[in-house]
Protein backbone atom coordinates (compact mmCIF):
# COMPACT_ATOMS: atom_id res chain seq x y z
CA UNK A 1 0.00 0.00 0.00
CA UNK A 2 1.40 3.38 -0.95
CA UNK A 3 0.73 6.38 1.20
CA UNK A 4 0.03 9.77 -0.27
CA UNK A 5 2.31 12.14 1.59
CA UNK A 6 2.75 15.84 1.17
CA UNK A 7 6.35 16.76 0.47
CA UNK A 8 7.31 20.37 1.03
CA UNK A 9 10.52 21.58 -0.61
CA UNK A 10 12.00 25.04 -0.14
CA UNK A 11 15.39 26.72 -0.40
CA UNK A 12 16.91 29.87 1.04
CA UNK A 13 20.16 31.81 1.27
CA UNK A 14 21.80 33.19 4.42
CA UNK A 15 25.15 34.58 5.46
CA UNK A 16 27.77 32.28 6.90
CA UNK A 17 27.41 32.60 10.63
CA UNK A 18 28.28 30.60 13.72
CA UNK A 19 24.65 30.92 14.88
CA UNK A 20 23.45 29.27 11.65
CA UNK A 21 25.94 26.40 11.92
CA UNK A 22 24.89 25.83 15.55
CA UNK A 23 21.19 25.97 14.58
CA UNK A 24 21.74 23.45 11.76
CA UNK A 25 23.39 20.98 14.15
CA UNK A 26 20.52 21.34 16.62
CA UNK A 27 17.96 20.97 13.82
CA UNK A 28 19.64 17.82 12.56
CA UNK A 29 19.37 16.35 16.07
CA UNK A 30 15.71 17.38 16.44
CA UNK A 31 14.89 15.81 13.07
CA UNK A 32 16.08 12.44 14.38
CA UNK A 33 13.52 12.47 17.22
CA UNK A 34 10.77 9.91 16.56
CA UNK A 35 8.26 11.34 19.03
CA UNK A 36 5.32 12.45 16.87
CA UNK A 37 4.23 15.07 19.44
CA UNK A 38 7.62 16.79 19.56
CA UNK A 39 8.50 16.29 15.90
CA UNK A 40 5.38 16.07 13.69
CA UNK A 41 7.35 15.73 10.45
CA UNK A 42 10.27 13.97 8.84
CA UNK A 43 12.77 16.31 7.33
CA UNK A 44 16.16 16.42 5.78
CA UNK A 45 18.27 19.22 4.43
CA UNK A 46 21.44 19.95 2.53
CA UNK A 47 23.71 22.90 2.98
CA UNK A 48 25.99 24.27 0.31
CA UNK A 49 28.70 26.74 1.14
CA UNK A 50 29.50 29.50 -1.31
CA UNK A 51 32.21 32.15 -0.97
CA UNK A 52 30.11 34.59 1.08
CA UNK A 53 26.81 32.81 1.70
CA UNK A 54 25.20 29.56 2.72
CA UNK A 55 22.55 27.89 0.54
CA UNK A 56 20.11 25.55 2.26
CA UNK A 57 17.43 23.31 0.81
CA UNK A 58 14.90 21.62 3.09
CA UNK A 59 12.58 18.70 2.37
CA UNK A 60 9.79 18.30 4.91
CA UNK A 61 7.27 15.44 5.08
CA UNK A 62 4.46 16.22 7.53
CA UNK A 63 3.40 13.05 9.35
CA UNK A 64 -0.21 14.17 9.75
CA UNK A 65 -2.31 13.86 6.58
CA UNK A 66 -3.65 17.06 5.06
CA UNK A 67 -7.25 16.89 6.28
CA UNK A 68 -8.14 20.44 5.22
CA UNK A 69 -9.72 19.26 1.97
CA UNK A 70 -12.49 17.62 4.02
CA UNK A 71 -13.34 21.00 5.52
CA UNK A 72 -13.72 22.55 2.08
CA UNK A 73 -15.78 19.64 0.76
CA UNK A 74 -18.04 19.55 3.81
CA UNK A 75 -18.54 23.31 3.64
CA UNK A 76 -19.41 23.06 -0.06
CA UNK A 77 -21.89 20.26 0.61
CA UNK A 78 -23.55 22.25 3.42
CA UNK A 79 -23.74 25.33 1.18
CA UNK A 80 -25.31 23.35 -1.69
CA UNK A 81 -27.86 21.61 0.54
CA UNK A 82 -28.84 24.31 3.08
CA UNK A 83 -27.33 27.51 1.70
CA UNK A 84 -25.31 29.93 3.82
CA UNK A 85 -25.55 28.91 7.49
CA UNK A 86 -23.34 29.23 10.52
CA UNK A 87 -22.32 25.59 10.09
CA UNK A 88 -20.13 26.62 7.18
CA UNK A 89 -17.77 28.66 9.39
CA UNK A 90 -16.13 25.67 11.16
CA UNK A 91 -15.75 23.96 7.79
CA UNK A 92 -14.02 27.02 6.35
CA UNK A 93 -11.77 27.17 9.40
CA UNK A 94 -10.75 23.53 8.91
CA UNK A 95 -10.20 24.21 5.21
CA UNK A 96 -7.91 27.14 6.01
CA UNK A 97 -5.67 24.86 8.06
CA UNK A 98 -4.07 23.80 4.77
CA UNK A 99 -1.49 26.53 5.37
CA UNK A 100 0.28 24.09 7.73
CA UNK A 101 1.24 21.93 4.72
CA UNK A 102 2.73 24.75 2.63
CA UNK A 103 6.32 25.73 1.97
CA UNK A 104 5.51 29.30 3.06
CA UNK A 105 4.61 28.08 6.55
CA UNK A 106 7.77 26.00 6.93
CA UNK A 107 9.95 28.83 5.63
CA UNK A 108 8.37 31.22 8.14
CA UNK A 109 8.99 28.73 10.97
CA UNK A 110 12.60 28.30 9.79
CA UNK A 111 13.09 32.05 9.76
CA UNK A 112 11.61 32.37 13.27
CA UNK A 113 13.87 29.54 14.46
CA UNK A 114 16.93 31.29 13.06
CA UNK A 115 15.95 34.53 14.81
CA UNK A 116 15.44 32.66 18.07
CA UNK A 117 18.88 31.06 17.65
CA UNK A 118 20.44 34.54 17.53
CA UNK A 119 20.94 35.04 13.80
CA UNK A 120 20.23 38.65 12.78
CA UNK A 121 21.35 38.59 9.14
CA UNK A 122 19.34 38.27 5.93
CA UNK A 123 17.33 35.15 5.09
CA UNK A 124 16.24 35.17 1.46
CA UNK A 125 13.91 32.51 0.13
CA UNK A 126 14.86 31.20 -3.29
CA UNK A 127 12.69 29.72 -5.98
CA UNK A 128 13.84 26.20 -6.69
CA UNK A 129 14.85 27.29 -10.21
CA UNK A 130 17.07 30.01 -8.70
CA UNK A 131 18.60 27.47 -6.32
CA UNK A 132 19.40 25.06 -9.15
CA UNK A 133 20.82 27.92 -11.19
CA UNK A 134 23.12 29.00 -8.34
CA UNK A 135 24.29 25.45 -7.68
CA UNK A 136 24.79 24.29 -11.25
CA UNK A 137 25.95 27.45 -12.98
Amino acid sequence: MSEVMTVVLYAFRTDKSEAIIRWLKQTRERCRDNNILKNPFNSRFKQLTRKDCLLLVFEVNPLYPNFSVFGWLTGLAIWIIWGWTLWIIPCLFIGCLSVFWSADFYFLMTKLGLRKAGYKGPVKRLKLSQFIQEVVL
